[in-house]
């Protein structure tokens, strides 16, 4: 059997990098909040030459957990 396409469901798939926004709406938060969590150490991302973060999404959970972050 040859296979010519994989069967892609988008909503199955899942990145491990994130942007700002998509921390957001994983972790039910702000934009605004998650910057600051960032720029208070508490939550590890990755700088980008433009300014902007990205965030492994293990790392940012494992945060979540290690901090008690919660909207606040």
């Amino acid at each position: 059997m040859i296979v010519t396409s994989i069967n892609y469901n988008p909503y199955l798939y899942q990145p491990t990098v994130l942007t700002i926004s998509q921390v957001a709406t994983q972790f039910n938060v702000g934009v605004e909040l998650i910057r600051k969590w960032t720029e208070n150490g508490l939550i590890p991302h990755i700088g980008l030459t433009n300014g902007e973060y990205r965030y492994k999404i293990k790392e940012v959970r494992d945060a979540f957990l290690k901090n008690n972050l919660k909207d606040g």
